[in-house]
């Protein structure tokens, strides 16, 4: 796996979520969706961008997905702890808990999209 493929989806994990973001953002804007349906969605956008992100590496990986996925997983998630780090300056019992599933999903992607690749 090159360097190349983990810059790429790293993008792309941080673009889908920006454009949910500021496509949320905008539906609330223009008063096409409630703060309700707000709350749902911001839960959903970072387990849909660990999925696509985790396939993409999975369809990407020439061998061995599950360690590209803990990779890409490991650095995602050393970016958020960074950035939460910086921001609020805590980290909480829940927030482990939430980036130990990211790792889990991300890695469980990558192995789906590693079958995919080769069916």
């Amino acid at each position: 796996m090159t360097y190349k493929n983990y810059i790429k989806s790293l993008l792309i994990f941080i673009g889908i979520i920006l454009i949910s973001t500021l496509l949320i953002t905008f539906l609330y804007h223009k008063d096409i969706i409630n703060i309700n349906t707000i709350n749902i969605l911001k839960k959903l956008i970072l387990p849909i961008s660990t999925i696509i992100t985790g396939f993409y590496i999975g369809i990407k990986s020439k061998n061995k997905a599950y360690i590209n996925g803990l990779t890409i997983g490991t650095i995602i998630i050393s970016i958020i702890i960074f950035l939460r780090l910086v921001i609020l300056k805590e980290i909480k019992i829940i927030n482990i808990i939430i980036y130990i599933l990211i790792l889990l999903i991300i890695t469980i992607s990558s192995i789906l999209g590693i079958n995919k690749k080769r069916n």
